[in-house]
């Protein structure tokens, strides 16, 4: 089969030609080691087998600093993020901006619900809220990156932060010496299922530390501690976690005394119940099991 020959006017063979020096052309494995793509991917695109889509231009435009608009339209010349044409000194996007990424995310977000609240049509910010989870679902799948993103909704947020509850919230009702487990609705966290089970794995891990102690006391001690705690009782809250992680711990041949023994293997426990049910939850989601396993 004949070879297809290199189109010069391909915005990806452009690209490599305004980044190659006279003395050295940037060849295609040249540009794949320098910014990190597969010189199949890019063999594919410029010689038209491959469509150039925006998600694509847009990871290049990242990369190289190369605006992903004038790759799409194949301008010429391309040129940057500011308006310059591409040179060998071109510098990677973020390198264009003098910026905190932290605090601009957060005000470029808060600003978005602001102005969703204001629509002169009537409030749109619960729209705002639904097409920001499904936004966030298809950046973590696009980028790979759903795993590490459910590890940090699990260390970063409790469960009243995941639902987005004022801490006042949790006094409202009277608080019990023991607090009943409570399953978890995957819904009740979000919108679109990464974002929503990401919210939610971390009240799913804490329902099952919470069986593992009403498995460890006996139905008159759940009886005795499912009371209210009255005005100067607080010395007896956790009175009941106590008690079920010393008989927890004498079941498990550890020594009831040492404390931190006693945590881990309570914690390790509740792990792999909260691992178990994880897995077989994923096993009804094949392509969330596939990227959250790579």
């Amino acid at each position: 089969m004949p070879r297809k020959p290199k189109d010069p006017n391909n915005p990806i063979t452009k690209l490599r030609r305004h980044l190659s020096s006279p003395s050295q052309p940037l060849t295609r494995d040249m540009f794949a080691k320098r910014y990190g793509f597969s010189v199949e991917t890019l063999k594919a695109l410029e010689t038209g087998r491959y469509r150039l889509t925006r998600g694509f231009a847009i990871k290049i435009g990242v990369a190289v600093g190369v605006d992903p608009s004038c790759l799409l339209e194949n301008r010429d010349p391309l040129v940057d993020w500011n308006g310059d044409p591409i040179t060998p000194e071109t510098k990677p996007a973020l390198r264009h901006l003098d910026l905190n990424a932290n605090a601009r995310l957060q005000t470029l977000i808060k600003a978005g619900f602001a102005a969703a609240k204001k629509h002169p049509k009537g409030d749109r910010s619960a729209l705002y809220v639904v097409l920001f989870d499904f936004w966030l679902a298809e950046v973590v799948t696009e980028l790979e990156i759903l795993s590490p993103f459910w590890e940090e909704l699990f260390v970063g947020a409790d469960a009243s932060d995941a639902l987005g509850k004022d801490p006042v919230d949790r006094f409202k009702k009277p608080q019990h010496y023991i607090e009943h487990p409570k399953e978890v609705r995957i819904w009740d966290y979000g919108f679109h299922k990464v974002v929503a089970y990401g919210l939610a794995r971390g009240s799913m891990f804490e329902y099952e530390l919470r069986k593992l102690v009403f498995e460890n006391l006996t139905p008159s001690e759940v009886k005795e501690y499912d009371v209210p705690v009255p005005s100067g009782g607080e010395e007896k809250i956790g009175e009941p976690e106590r008690i079920a992680y010393r008989r927890f711990a004498k079941g498990n041949g550890i020594d009831p005394d040492d404390h931190d023994a006693v945590e881990r293997a309570i914690s390790a426990e509740a792990g792999r119940r909260f691992l178990e049910k994880e897995h077989a939850w994923l096993r009804y989601q094949p392509k969330l099991l596939s990227e959250y396993l790579t």
